[in-house]
């Protein structure tokens, strides 16, 4: 299990990371009447991402779904340094082993469907340059369907699963007009899936990672120091 105990290592690093900007955020606060003056005012930002991710799944899970990929898309509204947000992530396997789901076999011949979903929010943590670090939690759900049936001639019903999921990202934002800025983006996360829930012969848990591109629609010019 030692990409349960690297996960868990890093989320405890990322909470102590975490508080400890909250705190330096909160003890600058004033910094200036006209900073003051920006913050009393609400700064909207509607964010599309599109990316790509890879999967890291524990031995039991990798076994039946392997390490793959799948493409990440996203919605983010942002009020000031509060975000809310929206991940869709489907793509398509051959399973790397068979595995019986009420007594009917799923073959590694089938083509099945692994759709991921996020629901999540998080916090902004800004820097100069136009870089800002947003550490986040939601609840993941992972959804399976077999979209060769009439091929196989089986009719299969497998259950879906959920779990906490949190991680952190990175931006570079990248001005293209007035209000409107493209944002490349990093991004690392656990989810505590409980595969169990799926079959009894699975793992909990993945590591994600994710790399994308983002488009930007403000309200106003952001300032990020």
């Amino acid at each position: 299990m030692l990409i349960h105990k690297t996960a868990k290592s890093g989320i405890f690093l990322f909470l102590i990371f975490f508080s400890q900007n909250l705190l330096f955020c909160q003890e600058n606060k004033t910094v200036s009447s006209k900073d003051s003056i920006y913050k009393s005012k609400l700064l909207i930002n509607f964010k599309n991402e599109i990316g790509i991710t890879s999967y890291y799944y524990d031995t039991k899970t990798t076994d039946w779904l392997g390490q793959h990929i799948s493409p990440n898309f996203s919605f983010v509204i942002a009020v000031n340094n509060f975000n809310i947000g929206f991940r869709f992530k489907p793509w398509t396997i051959n399973p790397k082993k068979e595995l019986y789901f009420n007594g009917v076999v799923l073959p590694e011949y089938s083509e099945l469907n692994v759709i991921k979903s996020d629901f999540f929010f998080g916090y902004s943590i800004n820097y100069k340059m136009k870089i800002s670090f947003e550490p986040y939690v939601g609840y993941n759900k992972s959804s399976f369907y077999v979209i060769n049936q009439d091929v196989l001639k089986q009719v299969y019903s497998i259950p879906k699963t959920g779990g906490i999921i949190t991680g952190i990202t990175l931006n570079k934002l990248i001005k293209v007009k007035k209000e409107k800025y493209i944002g490349f983006y990093g991004s690392i996360a656990y989810s505590f899936t409980n595969f169990v829930n799926v079959n009894q012969n699975l793992d909990n848990g993945y590591i994600e990672w994710t790399l994308g591109i983002a488009y930007n629609r403000y309200n106003k010019d952001p300032l990020i120091r």
